[in-house]
């Protein structure tokens, strides 16, 4: 069977398509689900990138560093000079490393007030090994008590202020008693 001048170049064109869709779908598709859902997240950073975070809650000021001790992986060093509770710590880098913003909006400056920043709001502040810095400050709850409102590195002074919806366990992450963050001495018990 001999193959006319014109089904040569469709097959030649029906072959071209085909390279370039399987190349799409599964060589491109994992990176572009990678880029997708770093967008989504808060931050971009890594767990192992985190060298302080401060957490200021009511009257609460903590301050938490990547220690070298073998104990611990985290220490309390504001305002106690104490081992950390590896788990509180770790369940908070986790809701900022994989946490994601239910939406974004953008809002005036007076109308600031009104989502829970006038009052003295829960801050998180993270340093990384680079020396540079991130904030989310808490805001009240939306009213379905879902999620809290949050300015993430916030600008002052900015004429428009961005906000996002995040899931309420960012509030139970950082309210909690000074005793919680700290680690739990193990006492042995003679039989």
């Amino acid at each position: 069977m001999k193959l006319s001048k014109l089904n040569c170049l469709l097959l030649i064109i029906a072959i071209f398509f085909g390279g370039f869709v399987y190349y799409y779908e599964f060589h491109s598709k994992p990176e572009r689900e990678k880029i997708e859902n770093q967008k989504d997240q808060i931050f971009s950073f890594k767990a192992d990138d985190i060298k302080v975070i401060n957490v200021r809650h009511q009257n609460l000021n903590l301050k938490l560093e990547r220690s070298d001790d073998e104990k611990s992986e985290w220490k309390l060093t504001q305002p106690q000079q104490i081992n950390a509770n590896d788990a509180v710590v770790a369940f908070l880098i986790n809701l900022l490393i994989d946490g994601k913003p239910e939406r974004t909006f953008s809002i005036s400056a007076d109308q600031l007030s009104n989502y829970g920043f006038d009052t003295s709001p829960t801050m998180i502040e993270v340093e990384l090994s680079d020396q540079t810095q991130h904030t989310i400050q808490l805001g009240s709850f939306e009213f379905t008590e879902e999620f809290i409102y949050a300015r993430i590195n916030a600008q002052p002074n900015a004429e428009k202020i961005d906000l996002a919806l995040l899931p309420k366990d960012f509030l139970y992450a950082v309210q909690r008693d000074l005793s919680e963050w700290k680690q739990q001495e193990t006492s042995s018990v003679d039989p």
